[in-house]
């Protein structure tokens, strides 16, 4: 009779075995970038790793990934080059995701941009 009663008067410690705790799912992600003058050069980085690049992409390009988008957002780094005769210029980043699109611009000056950008949940 002791030990049943020990056991509901003592709280046992609660352990979490990380192995076995839970990840976020990677999903489908759409990113295109819309230049406002053709760009000679782009670098998309998430968490500092280049995920996606390219020479002369014109005014608009996309590309579909399949990564990990916390509701909470992600925090997505665009370098982009232009030629030195370039004014003053902009380029949109549109993502795409299971909560919705979501879209924000960098301007860049003097033919060169390197801006982290935040995306978020848009509702």
């Amino acid at each position: 009779m002791a030990i049943p009663l020990w056991n509901l008067t003592h709280k046992a410690e609660a352990v979490m075995d990380l192995s076995t705790a839970p990840t976020a799912a990677k999903a489908p992600v759409r990113i295109q970038l819309t230049f406002a003058h053709e760009a000679t050069g782009f670098q998309v980085l998430y968490l500092g790793k280049v995920i996606w690049e390219g020479k002369e992409p014109g005014l608009v390009t996309q590309k579909n990934f399949d990564m990990e988008f916390p509701k909470a957002g992600i925090d997505l780094e665009v370098k982009a080059e232009w030629t030195p005769a370039t004014p003053e210029t902009a380029v949109r980043m549109t993502v795409t995701h299971a909560y919705g699109s979501t879209e924000q611009t960098a301007w860049a000056a003097k033919g060169s941009l390197d801006k982290v950008l935040t995306f978020v949940d848009p509702q």
